[in-house]
């Protein structure tokens, strides 16, 4: 956001954010950007739209993935959505899009690129009288020049700008105008003015909503660069309430590392120790719910892909029955095309059985009830004011997540992989239910854990079902017993506990552990299905199978 805490920034730092009053909208509503790309995505699939309707969808991408900083891919979908606007006549669309295509070649670097398409889109809304558009170019002209290294030329072109919102009493844009001036005279070591302008910005920004804390950080920056670490700080606190409010938690983890910064350099050990903390625990909260994103974007993948699928065989099935209907007084050669038909329904059927069967094992290992109730002990911990247990539960949490991710696009993967995260799992489990069980694997002296390979997370949907289900009602504690060991050319796999039953855990209509590894055995080619046996008893259940070595 183009502010600092302790040193000055080169000249060539990124301006701040032209806080205009649809951008700061959809500042503060940053979290809803890659949905609403994913959104768009799955509407352009579906190749319903064309002309000015499609055209607007990959401008609206474009301007998501600018403020999401992915301007090289922003230029492709602006690019493509400017050529139907030209066609159509649609300038004030072909000045917008000019002001967007302006901002993603100046954040990469190509100012002269950058410069041309914002004169472009300035001359347009100056010709359609577009007065509140012409202030946001002039705005997005200044950063242009301010790359260039004409701070005197960047800060005139604010001043423009400002001339137009105090006529139409636009105070959002004054706001954000008042703040970019004090960002210019920053970089112009020029404090004084740079505290003049950021103190207007933040009056103003005080007095509206939604609130922004832009300036407040900027203005922190420069009181701590002159010394004065008190205001600084008190600035920054102010700053953190209001993006606690927003629920902003990049801007939240910027603020505690500048408060970290102040903290040191006073030497307050414990406010730095209290901030350390502080933004450790949002960053990984933030981690947390990224890869949450990420997993409704795989499930995601996987159904698009489906559909591709589905959407293709359509598509062949109407061009074959073309030439079946041209050649259809020739029986032999009809009936060999439906045989070819009937081998490629089988082979698309197995494709999405595999598709699904992949889904299934996701969700089965990384379930939300799993992930809720995971985040409810983080949670619970924090408000016990126990850091070290949950900096520990953190950490175990945010492996056991990377673990998953990482092992949904392979075929197989190590047992010593296997095992790493079915010990990750396990002991997550164990802080989750208080050391309410425990577990032993035992490994065969002849097995080279680094050398044999299995599908990924064989092991653990069974574990898990001894843990959900089977300790469920169990007031004496668990145990977990697993043994690996070799029988001639297999590697044979036990998993027993001492839990209830297994008969008194099915009792719902779910997909359970034992389909989902027969399938997956199945569909792999791999012989473990005829060595595969559940031997529930009183004491407990003990499941065994055996896979090719």
């Amino acid at each position: 956001m183009g502010c600092s805490t302790n040193q000055k920034a080169p000249s060539v730092e990124p301006f701040p954010v032209f806080e205009t009053d649809s951008m700061l909208v959809d500042y503060l509503s940053r979290p809803n950007y890659t949905a609403s790309i994913h959104h768009i995505d799955s509407l352009l699939v579906l190749d319903l739209f064309e002309g000015h309707q499609l055209a607007v969808l990959y401008y609206e991408k474009g301007r998501y993935l600018n403020n999401l900083d992915k301007h090289v891919e922003a230029l492709g979908s602006l690019n493509h959505a400017l050529v139907q606007f030209e066609e159509e006549g649609n300038q004030l669309f072909t000045a917008k899009t000019n002001e967007l295509l302006a901002d993603a070649h100046s954040f990469l670097g190509k100012e002269e690129l950058a410069y041309e398409y914002i004169q472009k889109a300035l001359k347009q809304y100056e010709a359609m009288g577009k007065k509140r558009n012409q202030a946001s170019a002039y705005n997005s002209l200044s950063h242009v020049q301010f790359l260039r290294g004409d701070l005197s030329g960047a800060a005139g072109l604010v001043k423009e700008a400002m001339k137009i919102q105090n006529a139409l009493k636009d105070s959002f844009g004054l706001a954000s105008a008042y703040n970019n001036l004090g960002f210019i005279y920053e970089k112009m070591a020029d404090p004084q003015q740079a505290i003049f302008y950021y103190q207007m910005a933040v009056n103003i920004k005080r007095e509206l909503s939604p609130f922004s804390s832009i300036a407040l950080i900027n203005l922190a920056a420069v009181y701590n660069d002159i010394g004065f670490k008190s205001e600084a700080n008190s600035l920054l606190l102010e700053a953190l309430a209001g993006e606690k409010n927003n629920n902003n938690l990049t801007a939240q983890r910027e603020i505690y590392d500048a408060l970290l910064r102040i903290a040191i350099g006073q030497e307050d050990t414990e406010n730095s120790f209290l901030y350390i903390h502080k933004k450790d625990s949002v960053s990984t909260i933030q981690g947390i719910i990224e890869n949450e994103e990420k997993l409704s974007l795989v499930e995601k993948q996987y159904d698009l892909a489906v559909r591709d699928k589905e959407l293709e065989q359509v598509v062949k099935i109407n061009n074959k029955n073309k030439i079946i209907f041209v050649v259809s007084f020739a029986m032999f050669f009809l009936g060999g095309l439906l045989l070819f038909f009937k081998n490629r329904n089988k082979e698309l059927i197995l494709t999405q059985d595999k598709l699904r069967l992949e889904q299934k094992v996701l969700r089965s290992q990384m379930n939300p009830h799993f992930i809720f109730n995971a985040l409810s002990a983080i949670q619970n911990s924090l408000m016990n004011n126990d850091p070290i247990q949950s900096a520990s539960y953190l950490a175990r949490f945010a492996k056991l997540i990377r673990q998953n991710f990482d092992f949904i696009n392979r075929k197989t993967i190590t047992l010593s992989e296997e095992l790493d995260a079915l010990i990750n799992y396990m002991d997550t489990q164990k802080m989750r239910f208080h050391d309410k069980f425990e577990y032993v694997i035992n490994l065969a002296d002849d097995i080279d854990e680094e050398e044999v390979t299995i599908p990924p997370l064989l092991i653990q949907p069974f574990v898990e079902n001894a843990i959900e289900h089977g300790f469920k009602n169990k007031r004496d504690k668990g145990l977990i017993s697993i043994t690996i060991s070799t029988k001639k050319d297999f590697i044979c796999y036990e998993i027993k506990d001492n839990g209830s039953g297994y008969s008194t855990r099915k009792k719902d209509n779910k997909i359970h552990s034992t389909d989902i590894f027969k399938e997956r055995i199945r569909l792999f080619g791999e012989k473990g299905n005829s060595t595969f046996e559940i031997s529930p008893s009183d004491e407990g259940t003990t499941i065994k199978f055996c896979l090719k070595s």
